[in-house]
């Protein structure tokens, strides 16, 4: 399989051994872009048909093994396993749009998955009884809100229109005040590349930078940290990152004091 390919290809990078042709590297790049666009999606589907289809009566057998074969945890497993009832849901009815929405929620994120899959959610003292009814409100959900649309909204906004499809209040969010260009630096920021941002930030610029850096930072991080459902891939990412620079401080600071003592010692 692909998959197995990739997985191999990831293992001896991750182990050091970079290719150096360029088709090989493409060819491994777009393996793992296929994987990362898919991925969670695959995941959930997944951790939700071994859960009706192996592990019908057991479900702390269930937890164990999904947790152990996607090494993730217990809070995430639950939040794929919604999603992926969801997309077995669609699969399993009558109607030919079924398969096209199944494919289309495919290319979501994982907040608005998360989202809409709400109206798809089971009632666990009876799974069978309310499938057919759950099944023609997603539908109808998909109808009024199409995929095209649900990419154009913002993500709270989505969380919102499944609300009031399921009849639930929704809160009115506080707006926050503009500040005045900051959009337009935020839009032209996001085209620029690590190696552009060396570029424009020198020493004269570098405290002011990280001042700016961090406080965005923070704020963004505290956004995603209270979202009603975090964005574990995000966090994930921001972590890894995190803890890469951190390393790097620190051997910073091991050489600062370094250099210090042999300041003292001469």
């Amino acid at each position: 399989m692909m998959q197995c390919s990739i997985q191999h290809s990831i293992d001896e990078i991750a182990a050091g051994q970079v290719p150096d042709e360029l088709n090989m590297l493409t060819d491994v790049g777009r393996g793992i872009g296929a994987v990362i666009k898919s991925g969670f999606q695959s995941a959930a589907v997944i951790i939700a048909k071994v859960r009706m289809d192996h592990f019908n009566n057991d479900i702390a057998e269930w937890k164990h093994w999904s947790t152990e074969t996607f090494q993730i945890t217990i809070d995430y497993m639950k939040h794929l396993n919604r999603i992926g009832r969801m997309f077995l849901l669609l699969l399993g009815g009558q109607e030919k749009c079924c398969i096209q929405h199944y494919r289309a929620l495919f290319t979501l994120d994982y907040d608005r998955l998360y989202a809409i899959s709400g109206i798809a959610s089971l009632d666990s003292a009876d799974p069978e009884k309310n499938r057919e009814s759950l099944l023609k409100q997603l539908l109808a959900f998909l109808s009024h809100y199409p995929v095209s649309r649900l990419k154009e909204m913002k993500r709270e906004d989505v969380r919102d229109a499944v609300k009031v499809w399921m009849g639930e209040t929704v809160e009115e969010r506080k707006v926050q005040p503009a500040l005045p260009g900051f959009d337009d630096a935020l839009q032209s920021m996001k085209q620029l590349k690590g190696s552009d941002f060396t570029r424009l930030v020198d020493a004269d610029k570098a405290d002011d930078s990280l001042r700016v850096a961090m406080g965005l930072l923070g704020a963004a991080l505290q956004v995603k940290k209270s979202a009603e459902v975090p964005d574990v891939i995000k966090l994930s990412r921001a972590k890894a990152a995190l803890q890469a620079e951190i390393r790097e401080i620190e051997e910073a600071l091991a050489r600062t004091a370094e250099l210090s003592q042999l300041t003292i010692d001469s």
